[in-house]
């Protein structure tokens, strides 16, 4: 880990100067109020808070056309639905509510809420406005499924099976029937009913095909391609790696394999796709499966100084704690939400646009950074590779933190080095998994700060000029 921070730090500069440890009070407090600017929307079990997006025009658009119409039931779920588009699904519940004040037996208002409800983990309630939408129109596509998905969330697979059984004949296009079709299979698999699951695929309902990630997972499951190959260059998203993930998991999990299927559900909740059903499906195994075997805190310190050296940052994503990749995403926000800074994002991230960098998943966030420190200093890279690292022990701090100390032996230059390093894990439900280093806290801040800089002009115009980032 120091060694990836050093690298990191040493290539990112502001002007010509390396960034100045100096300043750290400074731009540390530029970082407070980050974590204001946005809603909490959801608190995980792991206590990892969630927020929702900035306003990219279309709330502002839906609420002129309402203040015009207040009463006006479509332009309200055209609220409502906005809010949902940026994560603002608290506040679309309160928009759904205030149209059932006045339209009290309206179901597709029964369906949106529902559905929101659901993506902030409130399941009973979901499951009650889902159901009156029902009995109110049973046509509606939205309501069964949204429907099944909730069933499933409680275990009750057969009642699942049952809804995406009437959602699927009415689903609107080849994308919801590819996404029908695969929790159909999935809620008859899970229900015992494996002869019904597979001729369900082999009517092929979902034809012609939908192209996203339902699709890809129905490939796996008729044997199509293997669970290495789900995953393609361009799923990048969190929600995407949140859903081909969980669907990865379950196959293994109805082939009866907990230890792979743990891990995909473990990268599903790793991917910070919060909103996705397949993240939230994730969450919901990995608290009913039995306990695996946890490896040490030394081990999984062995695994990431691996990684490192084989560049496999995903590998090194995925034993890093989701706490603190998405510590390091709130951190990193102007990256996210900052309309002017393309190329420093393209740098750091490999996208460009601001859209491009709100769909990366935190591992993928996490993964780019790595990259980055990579190709900034193959020499650094080279050196490590070749260096010998001894696990010296570990300092417990408490019984879910543990900071486990190494010496690392290298030749720089024709020079031996010796340097001695931390690594600090805290306890998880996937395990012992990596803390942030101070250094990386650091180096957002440093972004942070010099792109505030470079964006605001001086306040005296006989002063020089502020450093610009390269």
């Amino acid at each position: 880990m120091g060694i990836w921070n050093s690298t990191l730090m040493g290539h990112f500069q502001i002007g010509r100067a390396d960034y100045n440890m100096a300043i750290m009070p400074t731009v540390l407090s530029l970082l407070a109020p980050l974590c204001l600017l946005q809603a909490v929307e959801y608190r995980s079990p792991a206590n990892v808070e969630y927020r929702a997006q900035r306003d990219t025009g279309a709330i502002a658009r839906a609420d002129s056309a309402l203040a015009k119409d207040p009463r006006n039931i479509d332009k309200i779920i055209a609220l409502g639905v906005a809010q949902s588009g940026v994560r603002q699904y608290r506040e679309a519940i309160e928009t759904f509510s205030r149209g059932l004040k006045i339209a009290p037996n309206n179901a597709l208002l029964y369906r949106w809420r529902g559905h929101r409800y659901l993506s902030v983990r409130e399941f009973d309630k979901a499951m009650q406005d889902l159901q009156r939408g029902a009995r109110l129109d049973s046509t509606i596509y939205g309501i069964w499924y949204h429907l099944g998905i909730v069933r499933f969330v409680k275990r009750d697979f057969a009642g699942a099976a049952q809804a995406f059984t009437r959602a699927l004949p009415i689903a609107p296009d080849s994308g919801e029937r590819a996404g029908a079709t695969d929790w159909l299979w999935m809620s008859l698999s899970r229900a015992g009913r494996a002869a019904d699951a597979k001729a369900l695929l082999d009517r092929h309902p979902d034809k012609p095909n939908g192209a996203n990630a339902y699709a890809q997972r129905l490939r796996l499951y008729r044997g199509e391609i293997g669970p290495d190959s789900v995953f393609t260059r361009a799923d990048t998203s969190d929600i995407a790696i949140a859903t081909l993930s969980y669907g990865v998991g379950n196959w293994y999990l109805v082939r009866g394999d907990t230890a792979r299927a743990r891990g995909y559900f473990q990268r599903s909740v790793a991917s910070g796709g919060w909103p996705a059903f397949g993240f939230i499906m994730s969450e919901v195994e990995l608290r009913t499966l039995p306990p695996a075997t946890m490896e040490t805190p030394q081990q999984v310190t062995a695994r990431m100084i691996d990684a490192m050296r084989a560049n496999d940052w995903h590998e090194m994503a995925t034993l890093m704690d989701p706490r603190a990749l998405h510590q390091l995403r709130e951190f990193l926000s102007i990256l996210f939400d900052t309309p002017n800074v393309d190329q420093v994002r393209k740098d750091l991230l490999g996208v460009s646009t601001v859209a491009e960098a709100q769909a990366l998943s935190d591992t993928a966030m996490f993964e780019a950074l790595l990259r980055y420190s990579t190709n900034s200093s193959p020499e650094l890279a080279n050196v490590f590779r070749s260096a010998k690292v001894q696990i010296l022990g570990q300092v417990n701090e408490g019984p879910d933190t543990v900071h486990v100390v190494y010496r690392m032996q290298m030749t720089v230059e024709a020079t031996p080095v010796t340097t001695m390093d931390v690594v600090s894990l805290t306890r998880s439900a996937a395990g012992w998994r990596g803390l942030l280093k101070a250094d990386m806290s650091a180096f957002a801040a440093a972004i942070r700060a010099a792109i505030q800089r470079d964006q605001a002009p001086p306040a005296n115009p006989n002063e020089p000029p502020l450093p610009q980032l390269r």
